[in-house]
């Protein structure tokens, strides 16, 4: 079971109860303050009283329909079922998050503060660090099954591009909290659809992988290339952990603790393993694994997707071999790496 940190949905959800319980109590407000001045007006006066009643609601019309803080709160708040449809497809990609192992770990709502201690713009809906590599999740959850692709759809491409700008500027603000460690740390961005039976026309936008509910598991745990030392996971969860508010620090401490408990078990383990080694004197050598040494990228460092071994057959380098990435003919990229 993965080690979670947050709430899943947690944001949607205060946002329905404020758009649900606030509108309401503000027009109840409003006729309760003005109830007793229109009885005490129309005691008065009842021509004067009544002029003054219309006046008061006409201004309360006026400046709800033209003021734009509160006309913002009545889309939002005839958009509250919309918004809790999307709780619950965070909740339903939170419950598949918590089935990964327990080397992975998952932000859920993840909203940092930025360098003056205030929440940033932007926030993910779920964070994943893993062997796999680290994953900006971006949650939808609609009525309609099939998910067009981003040229026909103007809400795939609007969701396509939350995802891919979330990733990016969460890409930006790990290179900085790394203080440039994690620059070359890549970053998938997944569009996920939650609502049933969905299916997904296109499964890549250029950058950001589109994909249905019942992929994530699979798309997460199979992932090739860039795969990530666990005491590197375990750095990355303290950097995120690290830029939290302090009161959602504290209320998750107990899932940092397995963390910092699994990071010291690592070390003690190596420690181990070092210490035998030293031991028994130098390890027998090994055939190599793999035609590839560890210098030698395994995915495009541009738009992260496979490398493809190639021969070249024509210039220069005729019949030299070369790493292409495998995303060429969706986005063009033409990233190479020489072999030789």
């Amino acid at each position: 079971m993965s080690i979670a940190i947050g709430t899943p949905g947690n944001s949607v959800r205060v946002k329905v109860v404020m758009d649900r319980f606030l509108g309401p109590t503000l027009v109840v407000a409003t006729l309760l303050f003005l109830s007793p001045l229109a009885v005490w007006s129309l005691s008065k006066d009842a021509v004067k009283g009544a002029i003054g009643l219309l006046l008061g609601l006409g201004v309360i019309v006026l400046f709800g329909r033209f003021h734009p803080t509160y006309r913002a709160m009545i889309r939002d708040f005839r958009a509250s079922s919309r918004w809790e449809k999307g709780a619950h497809g965070e909740m339903a990609v939170g419950d598949v998050l918590a089935r990964l192992p327990d080397s992975y770990v998952v932000f859920h709502d993840y909203h940092p503060m930025d360098s003056q201690g205030r929440p940033v713009a932007w926030n993910v809906d779920h964070l994943v660090v893993g062997p796999t590599g680290v994953f900006v999740i971006e949650t939808k959850n609609y009525s309609q099954a099939r998910v067009e692709p981003a040229s026909k759809s103007s809400f795939t491409r609007k969701n396509v591009k939350q995802a891919d700008g979330n990733a990016i500027a969460f890409k930006k603000c790990l290179t900085a909290w790394s203080r440039g460690a994690l620059q070359d740390q890549f970053v998938r961005p997944l569009l996920v659809y939650a609502q049933t039976n969905a299916y997904v026309v296109q499964p890549h936008e250029g950058r950001v992988k589109v994909i249905p509910l019942k992929w994530l598991e699979h798309d997460i745990g199979d992932q090739t290339g860039n795969q990530l030392d666990a005491d590197v996971v375990y750095r990355i969860a303290r950097v995120l952990f690290s830029q939290l508010r302090w009161e959602f620090r504290e209320d998750f401490r107990s899932q940092y603790a397995r963390i910092e408990a699994a990071s010291r078990e690592l070390k003690m383990a190596r420690a181990d393993q070092g210490a035998a080694a030293r031991h028994d004197g130098p390890a027998a050598p090994t055939l190599p694994t793999a035609t590839l040494d560890a210098a030698t990228p395994a995915v495009c460092p541009r738009c992260g997707a496979p490398l493809v071994r190639h021969i070249a057959t024509q210039g220069a380098r005729a019949g030299k071999a070369f790493l292409g990435c495998s995303n060429y003919r969706q986005t063009t990229c033409r990233y190479i790496f020489e072999l030789d």
